[in-house]
């Protein structure tokens, strides 16, 4: 995992800095901390609930894209090192979970499993999770202000909705 980490870090310099600005985060009761989270039965039950909220955020995200044309994404849970792309494609496409990486061309975002659930429930704002350093960005300028806008629409997507 570390070795992960590592290289992770060597391709999206300073992405391994969200680590710590969400242990911080936690600490200031900003977002859910391990205090608050029930710890999973097994490696299969921490996966099963990352997996439920990138599910999620992909329902989120595939409901707020106005243009199609908007970038892929890949996004890594920094905590576990697990890789989830979101196809650009006009269809709501289930989120490729558990992927060996970003494809040519996506836009690669950083962010780790509470930091999504705070956006989703509208308790996190994408730009304060931004300035945080909770969450960071990699890709083309372009590509990185369609997925801020994404995000933005999605957790206020999130906020007016009380099912998922």
């Amino acid at each position: 995992m570390t070795s992960a980490r590592a290289m992770i870090d060597w391709a999206y310099p300073k992405s391994l800095h969200v680590i710590s600005a969400v242990w911080r985060a936690q600490l200031d009761g900003l977002i859910a901390g391990s205090a608050h989270i029930k710890p999973a039965p097994s490696i299969m039950g921490n996966y099963a609930t990352a997996a439920h909220v990138l599910r999620r955020l992909g329902e989120k995200i595939s409901s707020q894209r106005a243009n199609p044309a908007s970038p892929s994404v890949s996004l890594v849970l920094i905590g576990p090192v697990l890789w989830t792309r979101f196809s650009a494609g006009g269809d709501r496409s289930e989120p490729q979970i558990h992927t060996g990486g970003p494809a040519p061309g996506d836009v690669v975002v950083v962010t780790d499993e509470p930091v999504i659930e705070a956006l989703l429930d509208g308790r996190l704002t994408a730009d304060t999770a931004e300035n945080k350093g909770l969450i960071r960005y990699y890709g083309s300028p372009t590509g990185i202000t369609a997925i801020r806008t994404l995000l933005g629409k999605a957790r206020a997507a999130g906020r007016s909705t009380s099912s998922l």
